[in-house]
């Protein structure tokens, strides 16, 4: 919605002062059931303990935009609000896009998600924040072990299991051009982390069939440096799995057109790509 929520906002704010004069006492909630609520700007949420106090809370969202004279100037900003309290403000440029869900664990705890993207659906913001001492603290930033690799990355949570977030990823690697793979991310010992670190590619829309377009060493292990063998220029080979390990980007490959040993490849950090069967959306 392209224009100012001010009233909206303040409408919201007389619906979570009167809910919250309706509680005579203080009680303890129970907690909203485990899953992805989109959250949507002209609605106000009174079901989630937001800040783990075991009371209910008011939450909403607000956004508004600059003009659109200007490509430049038509700037965007979110603002999140959990009881009348401005906890998160967020301001972009070229044409914004936000989304905001509420995600609840199975162990009762909700946290926010907000993404975000430019209007070319590109430069990506996706973290994952929760609400204490009236500001939204980042527990999680989803996409910071690829950004560094890739011209951009983008990520979706597809289903909450127990106290585990089920995300899709896809990555324009600047090695390979885009790539998806599935991930888990467990809740633990107070913090979100992922399961594992090697990752299955899915390959549903192009082949598993990659052309050195450069000579590359390819290693033993994700990180090591011992060589396991050389791709020369003109050399095929299968990508079977990203891998993310020590916040460094590594390519599970086979030669010899997937018939030979398995080998490590480490990501790049600039163009031109390994392979000439990469490709970028809008090339």
């Amino acid at each position: 919605m392209r224009k100012t929520k001010g009233k909206w906002a303040l409408l919201a704010g007389g619906i979570c002062m009167f809910a919250t004069a309706m509680m005579v006492v203080p009680s303890t909630t129970k907690a909203a059931s485990t899953g992805i609520t989109q959250v949507d700007e002209d609605a106000v949420y009174t079901d989630f303990d937001l800040d783990g106090d075991g009371e209910k809370d008011c939450f909403y969202i607000e956004t508004s935009y600059g003009s659109e004279d200007d490509e430049c100037d038509y700037t965007g900003t979110l603002k999140v609000y959990v009881n009348d309290k401005e906890v998160f403000s967020q301001k972009r440029d070229y044409h914004p896009y936000y989304g905001v869900q509420l995600i609840t664990l199975e162990n009762g705890k909700t946290f926010i998600d907000i993404e975000s993207s430019v209007s070319s659906d590109d430069d990506f913001i996706h973290k994952l924040y929760r609400c204490e001492s009236d500001k939204l603290s980042e527990v999680y930033d989803f996409l910071k072990d690829c950004e560094k690799y890739s011209v951009s990355c983008w990520t979706t949570i597809k289903k909450v299991s127990g106290n585990s977030l089920q995300l899709s990823y896809d990555a324009q690697f600047y090695a390979t051009g885009v790539i998806g793979w599935n991930m888990k991310v467990n809740y633990t010992n107070g913090a979100f982390k992922r399961a594992g670190s090697s990752y299955d590619i899915n390959y549903k829309l192009s082949k598993n069939k990659w052309t050195a377009q450069r000579t590359m060493r390819a290693y033993k292990k994700a990180g090591g440096k011992k060589l396991a063998y050389k791709i020369k220029k003109g050399q095929k080979v299968k990508i079977y799995n990203v891998v993310i390990k020590n916040n460094k980007v590594y390519f599970k490959v086979k030669n010899r057109r997937g018939k030979g040993k398995t080998a490590y490849l480490t990501a790049t950090k600039k163009f031109p790509p390994y392979f000439k069967e990469a490709v970028f959306l809008g090339d």
